[in-house]
């Protein structure tokens, strides 16, 4: 899947590549460092759950932040959008 220097990954290409699984890093996009937004997690959810994908979310570094608030996991995501 493509990943956008701004933007991370692109969500719109799990349709069209329909993979099994797919392996985020959302606190800290490698190797861009970039954070995965609250929107973006739920369009990541919404995708894999239509093409009937797992996702394996490694946030390894989501405790780091000093400045912000940290995002919640992506399976806490979806129920704050509920």
């Amino acid at each position: 899947m493509r990943v956008d220097h701004n933007k991370g990954i692109q969500v719109g290409d799990i349709h069209s590549t329909k993979p099994d699984l797919i392996y985020v890093t959302p606190s800290h996009h490698y190797p861009l460092g970039s954070r995965m937004t609250l929107q973006k997690r739920v369009e990541l959810l919404q995708s894999a759950e239509d093409v009937d994908a797992y996702i394996i979310e490694d946030d390894y570094d989501s405790e780091f932040h000093y400045t912000t608030e940290p995002y919640r996991h992506c399976t806490h995501s979806r129920s704050a959008t509920m």
